[in-house]
């Protein structure tokens, strides 16, 4: 069992999906999975689809330009303002028991950090 969330406004869903297929269709760890280049269209007026590097220079754009007429620009530039940027992901995994993995993705903001705590460690004053 696990969840996974992300930033990026209009880019969330394109995000969450491909993080999901990558995990759970082609079987990447989930760390892997967060950590695959992303495309992300959000049916702006240009229909360009924006991709990281890692996408934009693989044999799979160009092919899917050449065949079906995709069009894409190149995710690059700061991570602010987020229009730039397709997304990032964080991930809870539960390993069985009572144990937890915290995943960030490490490719985008540079770094990424995540924990889980146990219940019994929480503070309430």
């Amino acid at each position: 069992m696990f969840a996974i969330g992300a930033a990026g406004g209009s880019t969330i869903i394109t995000t969450v999906v491909q993080t999901l297929i990558n995990h759970v269709d082609f079987g990447m760890s989930l760390p892997d999975a967060l950590g695959a280049p992303l495309v992300s269209q959000t049916n702006s007026s240009s229909n360009t689809s924006l991709a990281e590097p890692d996408f934009y220079n693989r044999p799979l754009a160009h092919e899917l330009t050449a065949k079906y007429g995709e069009k894409f620009a190149l995710a690059i530039g700061p991570i602010l303002p987020l229009d730039n940027y397709p997304g990032d992901a964080t991930a809870l995994q539960m390993l069985g028991q009572g144990r937890a993995e915290a995943i960030a993705g490490r490719v985008r903001l540079g770094d990424g950090s995540a924990l889980a705590m146990r219940p019994d460690h929480w503070r309430t004053d």
